[in-house]
């Protein structure tokens, strides 16, 4: 079949060739032809191709949104209904905080108590900004709204990813790019990013879209002159800290326009918090802020357990005597991280810059849950998707693997497995941070072997 094929490909029958009526279906070689005859194809017309165009790029997104529509709110559903540890104590704190906020109490002062949150209860570890932020959670009842907000979490994630994949894999690649977003949305509905996100009913993943939207929209036109580019990023950090570590990258790149909306937004955001909650965020500024990392970390046991992947984590499972090593190391983090964007950045790797960015927020912040990760569903399906060999992909494969079964299995080996299983136990331990580190060094390669013109301070921010 292959010879017949290639023999039709190679043939001089021109596709205008008509064959008689009573030899139709039947194909013939004709001789040589005169001397000076060509043998061009016909042209398709214009609006042939712009009308298959049309028609393929209609089938695709149709397929991409099926794809997240079913995959993405099953995948959170499944865990909030099948898995018997579910129980959103952090969705509860977001909404019994901001419901004590709005009725004048103080919420700093001790743990948030609650129906479904057991024990003494939990402290509220974000900015007076959240409060207001997170006033949505507080609508209707607890399991509507729980029901509402893992939902659109999952669409966040399901989101992230879809903009990743229709920008490597091109339009005219058939049912592909479906195929890979469907897949990557089943991985990370069993990662324990993922799962850790939609049982505690984290806001992590609605920051990450509200971060790379800054990055994917227009810099032009209504919306941006609206909303200028850099805003959802200030009103992120305004809610969370950690995404501040954005505007630090923007100043090292010089996109000036980027750090300043970025600043500014963040700084309204937080000026808008204290006229609504002077008393609250004067407590914040003054004395909340410079504790954040024990509020954050709930017990010692905690902080040292696996369930905090950072590098201050990491350190202080080593041993006490490792504690005056992690602040050097937390800012040694984030400014690794900051270079690897910032040489990124300057080969025309925009995508992979800000994703080392997250990426060493995580690394370098003092506690740093699972569900904190999110950024590596987006992070790990651009690896993948750039990796050039087999050795690559096989490497992505392991990554996948690692965050799919979670750090707890790497403890329980390292505590109770023989000596030889050691590495792999430490490796899967801290998987969160192998897969952070992995997915920098996969795009640092790419930046390197795959750069492009680097694109102007002034164009890109």
């Amino acid at each position: 079949m292959t010879t017949i094929a290639g023999c039709w490909l190679c043939s001089p029958i021109s596709m205008g060739d008509q064959l008689p009526g009573s030899a139709r279906g039947l194909l013939t070689v004709p001789g040589p032809r005169p001397a000076g005859e060509t043998t061009t194809r016909p042209r398709v017309p214009d609006a042939t191709r712009d009308t298959d165009s049309l028609r393929a790029a209609r089938r695709d997104r149709a397929l991409r949104a099926a794809a997240i529509a079913v995959i993405a709110p099953l995948g959170a559903w499944i865990i909030a209904r099948w898995i018997s540890a579910v129980n959103p104590v952090d969705f509860l704190v977001y909404r019994y905080a901001a419901v004590m906020a709005l009725h004048g109490r103080d919420v700093y002062s001790g743990y948030i108590a609650g129906p479904r949150i057991g024990g003494q209860g939990l402290p509220y570890t974000y900015t007076p900004f959240a409060l207001l932020a997170l006033l949505p959670t507080a609508l209707g009842t607890w399991h509507a709204a729980y029901d509402g907000w893992i939902v659109a979490a999952a669409l966040a994630v399901a989101w992230a990813e879809n903009a990743v994949v229709v920008r490597l894999i091109p339009l005219g690649s058939g049912t592909r790019r479906a195929a890979v977003l469907a897949s990557a949305l089943a991985l990370t509905a069993f990662s324990t990013m993922f799962v850790n996100e939609v049982s505690f009913g984290q806001v992590n993943s609605l920051l990450m879209a509200a971060c790379l939207a800054d990055r994917f929209r227009p810099r032009q036109g209504r919306w941006a002159r609206v909303v200028p580019p850099g805003v959802l990023i200030g009103i992120a950090t305004a809610i969370k800290l950690t995404p501040g570590l954005f505007i630090c990258y923007f100043l090292v790149t010089r996109q000036w326009r980027l750090a300043r909306n970025s600043a500014l937004s963040a700084a309204v955001c937080l000026l808008v918090a204290a006229f609504f909650y002077p008393g609250i965020s004067d407590q914040f500024l003054t004395a909340v802020l410079w504790h954040l990392s024990s509020r954050v970390a709930l017990s010692h046991g905690a902080f040292i357990g696996s369930g905090n992947q950072s590098v201050p984590g990491l350190l202080a499972a080593i041993g006490p005597w490792t504690g005056a090593l992690r602040a050097p190391a937390s800012v040694a983090a984030a400014a690794a991280g900051l270079w690897a964007a910032r040489f990124c950045h300057r080969r025309g790797d925009e995508l992979g810059a800000w994703l080392i960015t997250a990426i060493a927020a995580q690394l370098a912040s003092p506690v740093s849950w699972a569900h904190h990760w999110i950024w590596l569903a987006p992070a790990i399906l651009l690896a993948a998707l750039r990796a050039p060999t087999r050795a690559g992909r096989a490497c992505a494969a392991v990554v996948t693997a690692m965050v799919i079964v979670g750090a707890s299995p790497g403890e329980y080996a390292l505590r109770s497995g023989p000596a030889w299983l050691f590495p792999l136990a430490a490796a899967q331990r801290e998987c969160l941070i192998v897969a952070g580190v992995w997915c920098c060094a996969m795009f640092m390669i790419h930046a390197t072997r795959y750069s492009a013109e680097p694109v102007p301070a002034e164009l890109s921010g």
